[in-house]
């Protein structure tokens, strides 16, 4: 494993306790980010932010690898296209560097970026 790849789990979950301390809830975003759940058909709400908690529960993350059909047409076109399609709205892109062979993610890397071949596209 590269010194890069690794990944501190304590360091990680002291971090998102701490956040969750200025901005309450984001524990609960990032858990329920990281995995999706199901809920049965019969749950019935009694306030709209339980409605809201739910809708975003059972969302989760998914990274596309950019399709040859895909590069060098704009982001916007392709974030478009994708919430058309699949109502998958683009959170971010791993930007490809070739000479360090990562991925450098942006959240939003600008109006006129154009895709490129390696490039990965995060969804919710």
């Amino acid at each position: 494993i590269d010194t890069d790849d690794v990944l501190c789990v304590d360091e990680l979950k002291h971090n998102v306790m701490g956040t969750n301390c200025i901005c309450p809830g984001f524990c609960t975003f990032v858990s329920d980010l990281a995995g999706s759940s199901a809920l049965p058909d019969e749950v019935v709400f009694k306030t709209a932010w339980e409605q809201e908690h739910a809708t975003g529960m059972i969302q989760e993350i998914y990274a596309l690898l950019v399709r040859p059909e895909i590069c060098e047409k704009n982001l916007l076109h392709v974030a478009a296209e994708l919430y058309r399609q699949f109502s998958a709205a683009v959170i971010g892109v791993g930007i490809w560097d070739p000479a360090r062979k990562k991925h450098d993610v942006v959240l939003h890397p600008g109006p006129d970026y154009h895709c490129v071949a390696g490039d990965m596209i995060y969804v919710i």
